[in-house]
């Protein structure tokens, strides 16, 4: 969770955005994107924790690296 939340140099894993997801019932695009898409919110609230996961994979900035890795620019949360 730490590093998932350093003010410096956040890299969330995707366990922790996906419980994040799972516990507040929000849309992992707008999470990860900052927009609202009505499909990816249905179908992380209609899924389990491997359709969460799944989602936030196909929006994850590169495939090629792991949520957990550094990003050029990295993810912001805020969390109100």
């Amino acid at each position: 969770m730490r590093i998932s939340i350093d003010d410096i140099s956040p890299f969330p894993t995707l366990d922790v955005l996906s419980a994040f997801v799972r516990h507040y019932g929000v849309d992992p695009s707008f999470v990860i994107t900052g927009r609202y898409d009505a499909s990816t919110h249905r179908r992380a609230l209609d899924g389990n924790n491997d359709v969460v996961k799944d989602v936030i994979r196909e929006l994850s900035p590169s495939t090629e690296k792991t949520l957990s890795e550094p990003t050029e620019e990295p993810i912001r949360l805020h969390i109100a």
